[in-house]
This record gives structure tokens, sequence and C-alpha cells, in this order.
């Protein structure tokens, strides 16, 4: 669909998929069904959509299992089934499909009609996902050490997951980070320069509570001191590469996400 070597033609492309799928290949059954999905080249038909979704899904195409997971989770194009939904999800999941953990992550950390809340499944699910280096699950790896909720109560951990994610560029794991360290305590290091320079980050990505957190902390640094959070906050901001912002609009999941349900607003992560 990419029109590498051809003009694009998203009409063409769906013939050549419908042929392909009909025969059972079930990358080009996915590729129809987003077709479907977006109206692109075909009728936007969520249902035809769906249909084609769960034969990839059958024939243990992870991608699909997770658009068609999400489908189901929330009624759009086929009748809404939370029990189906988290099997086709935690199929995709096992697959290693990192919005497929993300998204069980939220399901269990909050709670949705017919999936009862579980600090220790959410636990279970952001893990992997954090640990080859997924900034939303770091950040929600953090806030369960800090919590105690389904890990062991370790603040240690959870600066190393909100660290892991605040370098990546995420500014609400930049603000916890900066909070921490102005309040210090329970194993944490109290660093005034430490939480301007994480506040600071935050604030320049807009966060309003990190800005009016950045205001109380100038009142406690030198001017030395506050020259040289700002240095270092320049010299962290320079870590985060164009192509990890460009990431934040990009990523299936888009992001930073404040809620769930922003986490869970695309349909696949191809």
């Amino acid at each position: 669909m990419s029109g590498r070597g051809l003009p694009r033609d998203a009409k063409e492309a769906a013939r050549w998929f419908r042929l392909a799928a009909e025969q059972g290949d079930r990358v080009a059954q996915f590729n129809l069904g987003m077709l479907h999905m977006e109206g692109d080249g075909v009728a936007e038909d969520k249902a035809e959509a769906a249909r084609w979704f769960e034969r990839a899904a059958e024939s243990g195409l992870a991608e699909a299992q997770f658009n068609l997971g999400q489908m189901c989770r929330r009624g759009n194009g086929v009748a809404q089934d939370m029990k189906k939904a988290l099997g086709l999800l935690t199929k995709a999941a096992e697959q290693d499909v990192r919005n497929a953990q993300c998204v069980l992550g939220d399901i269990y950390r909050y709670g949705e009609p017919g999936a009862a809340r579980s600090d220790q499944e959410a636990a279970r699910w952001y893990r992997p996902a954090a640990e080859r280096g997924y900034w939303y699950a770091q950040h929600q790896m953090g806030q369960l050490c800090l919590e105690g909720a389904g890990v062991p109560r370790d603040t240690k951990e959870a600066v190393r997951w909100l660290r892991l994610a605040a370098e990546q560029g995420d500014h609400g794991a930049q603000r916890r980070l900066g909070l921490l360290h102005a309040r210090g305590g329970d194993g944490i290091e109290q660093s005034a320069r430490d939480a301007y320079m994480w506040c600071h980050l935050a604030a320049q990505a807009g966060d309003a509570r990190a800005a009016a957190e950045m205001e109380r902390l100038e009142e406690r640094l030198g001017a030395g001191e506050l020259r040289a959070a700002r240095r270092a906050a320049r010299r962290t901001a320079r870590k985060f590469s164009e192509e990890v912002v460009r990431g934040f609009q990009e990523e299936g999941m888009a992001g930073p996400p404040e809620t769930p349900e922003e986490l869970a607003a695309s349909e696949a992560d191809a």
C-alpha cells in the first residue's frame, strides 16, 4: 500500500489483497481489514473489517488478534464482548505485541465492565513491555512500585522505572521524578536541583503542575544552583532524539497519554 515503485492505488491494492485473502493469506486478510476500517480504496465497513481480522486472528496473526480484541472491547463493528476481547488481547500480548500488553495492563489496573481490577495482572502485562523499553509501560511500572500495587513496594525500583520513561521524554514521569526528589525521603534522595531539572523538562512540554512546582523550587535554589539545574535540564533534553519525540506522535497508541483510553486510541500497531 506504500506505492513504492508504483503510484499509490488503494483500490488496486484492495483487489490484490482480496485475491490473496480469499486464498487464506493472513497478512492480506489483515491488510484488507485495515482498508475497510479506514475506508481506504474500499467502502468503510467495520463489520467487514472485523470479518477479515477474525480470519487472520484465527491463523494466529497477533496484530489481527489485537485489532479484533479492541473492536470486541468497544463494540466497534461487532457486538461488545469483553470475554472475547480479553482472550484475543491476551493471545496478542503473548506474542509480544506491546500495545496489547499495555491495554491489558490498563484494563486490569483501572477496571472495565466485564473485567475485574487486578494490580497483579496489570503488573504482569506492563512488565514485559517495560523491559523491552516502552516508556508508557515503564511509567506504569514505576507507579505500581511506588504504591506497592501488585508488586512489592520499592521506591528505588520505582525511581529506576520512572527515570527510564523520563529519559525517553515522558513528561508525566519527569514531573513525578521532580516531585519525588523535591520531597525526598523513603529511600529517595532529596535534591532541589534534580527536582528542578525534571520539572523544568516537564514544564517545557506544557505540564502546568510541573511548572508550578518549578516556581516553588526556584525560591529554594541559590543563583548558582539554579544555573546548574538549568544546564542539567538542557543536557538531558539533548538526549531526547528527534526520533523519540517523533515517535510520541506516530506511535500506535499515541502519547504521552494521560488516560487509559488515550493509550488504546489506535486499532493497530502494524
